[in-house]
């Protein structure tokens, strides 16, 4: 399995990007680099979700990254105050973003239908707060006014900054359906959180962690080499 695993990553488009930080790396003392490999592991996770995702849907379904993600509600809301996670992924000061958006295409229209949040780990304080928030369109989008303001043709035109070849429809959300939050884990997770939709990878937490030590050993390796 982690063989499969690591051929897997390897086809990820983010990849070499995310190899190239690990080789680089290097921490000025011992809680410095575990942070790092902390955030080595849920960027590696969230983007593996993805490609999981982005497999299982038909070609009607737009699915965006997370890097997609945070560039699309950046530009949705006007958020400025971004975080930098050692360059391996980015986040808003004081806001909740999901780590994946799915868009259906329709006749007539682009609807937002899911978001994701990957969880590798058990849920803290700080992720109940997350997918509580999620949970709650109204919530989420208390700031409808500037959600609205867009107009649906040009929250399309931010849609497409992100994905340049999808139709050029507008982007709306249907209000009264809301849309699905999928909580994606390691298929030997029993976490579980009301409201959300459970979907396991086909691995399980020991199978990545082995991965993802030979991701980091062969990045490390390869550059003392």
């Amino acid at each position: 399995m982690a063989v499969s695993l690591y051929e897997q990553f390897l086809d990820n488009e983010d990849s070499t990007r995310i190899f190239d930080i690990i080789s680089k790396w290097r921490a000025k003392n011992e809680a410095e680099d575990k942070d790092f490999c902390r955030n080595v592991a849920g960027t590696v996770f969230e983007l593996m979700v993805y490609d999981q995702f982005k497999n299982r849907y038909p070609d009607n379904y737009i699915i965006l990254s997370p890097e997609q993600t945070f560039f699309f509600f950046c530009e949705l809301f006007s958020y400025k105050n971004t975080i930098n996670n050692y360059d391996l992924s980015h986040g808003i000061q004081g806001k909740t973003i999901p780590d994946g958006a799915i868009f259906r295409v329709c006749r007539n229209t682009i609807q937002l239908t899911a978001f994701i949040e990957a969880k590798l780990g058990d849920l803290d304080q700080d992720h109940n707060r997350q997918i509580q928030y999620l949970l709650k369109p109204n919530m989420m989008f208390r700031d409808w006014t500037a959600f609205a303001k867009h107009g649906s043709n040009d929250m399309a035109r931010i849609l497409r900054s992100v994905q340049p070849n999808i139709p050029d429809l507008p982007v709306t959300i249907n209000h009264k359906s809301g849309y699905k939050l999928f909580l994606a884990t390691p298929n030997d997770s029993t976490l579980y959180y009301p409201r959300t939709s459970k979907v396991e990878m086909p691995f399980s937490k020991l199978e990545y962690g082995r991965f993802l030590r030979a991701v980091i050993i062969d990045c490390r390796t390869d550059f003392n080499s």
